[in-house]
């Protein structure tokens, strides 16, 4: 069953869903920490934009569609 998703960091440039067999003991669900799910499945490589000051570049929602509606147009 799904878990979480661990995002992308300076250490880490995966997109990853976490995976866990799901117990319910007296109608109880407890959940463990996303690093101690047994399964752990790479959604994509993620190039993440990092500037000089190894800080990361934020662009917004909008820019980001724009950009892949005309990637997909030129392919």
């Amino acid at each position: 069953m799904y878990h979480s998703f661990t995002y992308p960091s300076q250490d880490n440039d995966n997109l990853i869903v976490n995976l866990w067999d799901t117990v319910m003991t007296n109608g109880v669900i407890t959940f463990c920490l996303p690093e101690e799910t047994p399964y752990h499945q790479v959604i994509r490589q993620v190039n993440q934009q990092i500037d000089a000051d190894h800080k990361y570049r934020v662009t917004s929602v909008a820019d980001e569609f724009a950009a892949m509606i005309k990637g997909a147009r030129h392919q």
